[in-house]
């Protein structure tokens, strides 16, 4: 490493997708034209990678294609067969890693804290085998996480929202090398305006009349921790007390979806007229604009981008106490805090029925866009860089 590179950080990153379809990866692929504007040099190491970023492919690391376990087998993959070229990289440039990816990290991306979800995910007592086999990996995942603490002492971690950071002090990552960063939102896909312009068309299409009070949930997968059947159970309820409301179950595809989809028909058999299940769709701005709030009785987030997207198209919010409602929630501003337990959610939830309608002003807490989130890593990049360049010269 030459110290007169320091005017220009070179990063190496880590994640098992570098596709728009991955929570972790789909912010920098948008900021990757800003970054080479400012000299910023990202080259990846994954499993899978967008045909136009191939030229900043490292190392394409093979893994089995069980998709449930992919994150763990790439990270497994990583620290053990691969482990020799990911140290070579970390000499040249800023390892940066999502999760536990490599167990010797400069930087690391924190949206998820798997110790924290193991325990909550054996308390909630998940329905099915396919959820019970997952906590295995889960646990798995909690114990890479431990040795990368140990091995990495001086990385930095870049978080997500205050509640990660929480979690990551009490288990002993001194506070000064924690950044939180919060999740950012593409302010002009996601708007008040864009949700006014495309409500009657949007509406029409999925046969919703203007005197219906549609909630919309939002899911790409996981879909028992993000709650769907709490959120299905919840609106049930409403509508057992007298409020006909609609629910809306927005994203997913392939055989999870599919799964989930035959489960809720099959276990909701009479819900045809109120549970409406979109599957994945193409502009999810304009499927929102068809709501009046927006619900996500989630077990655990790190900070959920479209509970962002949500509140900034004006959508009132009901979510559950999981870490990040501390960085979006505004109780009775921007929305309301619900029970884990429906029974608790849906009768709180009919208390303010009549408020539950789209906001002309958007509030998303503490929430970024994406010109103010590519501000804060270039500025972190370029202060890690300086502080890698100035010890390699030592």
């Amino acid at each position: 490493m030459q110290t007169s590179d320091s005017e220009s950080p070179s990063v190496i990153w880590l994640d098992t997708n570098v596709i728009t379809g991955s929570p972790s990866m789909q912010h920098l692929i948008a900021s990757l034209s800003y970054f080479d504007v400012n000299n910023v040099s990202i080259k990846f190491i994954c499993n899978q990678c967008l045909p136009t970023e191939q030229h900043r492919m490292l190392r394409t690391i093979r893994i089995p294609a069980f998709k449930p376990l992919r994150s763990l087998f790439f990270s497994l993959a990583c620290n053990t067969r691969y482990r020799r070229f990911v140290s070579k990289s970390a000499k040249q440039a800023l390892l940066h890693t999502t999760g536990a990816s490599s167990l010797i990290a400069d930087l690391i991306s924190v949206h998820f804290v798997p110790a924290d979800w193991l325990w909550i995910a054996i308390r909630s007592a998940p329905t099915g085998w396919r959820e019970w086999v997952k906590l295995p990996a889960v646990a798995v995942a909690a114990s890479l996480e431990f040795v990368q603490r140990k091995l990495s002492p001086g990385a930095v971690r870049h978080v997500v929202s205050r509640c990660l950071a929480q979690s990551l002090v009490s288990k002993g990552v001194p506070e000064e090398l924690i950044h939180v960063i919060p999740t950012p939102y593409d302010h002009l896909r996601f708007s008040v305006t864009h949700r006014i312009q495309n409500r009657l068309a949007a509406r029409d299409e999925y046969r919703f009349d203007d005197q219906q009070i549609v909630f919309s949930f939002v899911s790409q997968g996981s879909y028992h921790r993000k709650g769907v059947v709490l959120a299905v159970e919840i609106v049930k309820k409403l509508r057992s007390l007298g409020h006909p409301v609609h629910l809306m179950l927005i994203g997913g595809r392939g055989r999870a979806w599919e799964r989930m989809r035959k489960n809720l028909q099959t276990t909701y058999a009479n819900s045809s007229d109120w549970l409406h299940i979109t599957g994945y769709v193409p502009d999810l701005a304009y499927a929102l604009s068809a709501s009046d709030a927006f619900i996500m009785p989630s077990l655990y987030e790190g900070f959920a981008a479209v509970e962002v997207e949500a509140a900034a198209m004006g959508l009132p919010l009901l979510l559950t106490g999981h870490p990040g409602v501390e960085m979006i929630l505004k109780e009775g501003v921007n929305g309301w805090k619900i029970d884990f337990d429906p029974d608790k959610a849906a009768a709180k939830i009919a208390t303010i029925i009549d408020q539950l309608r789209p906001h002309d002003v958007a509030d998303v807490g503490e929430a970024i866009t994406l010109d103010e989130w590519q501000r804060s890593m270039l500025e972190l990049y370029r202060t890690m860089w300086t502080r890698k360049t100035l010890s390699a010269s030592v």
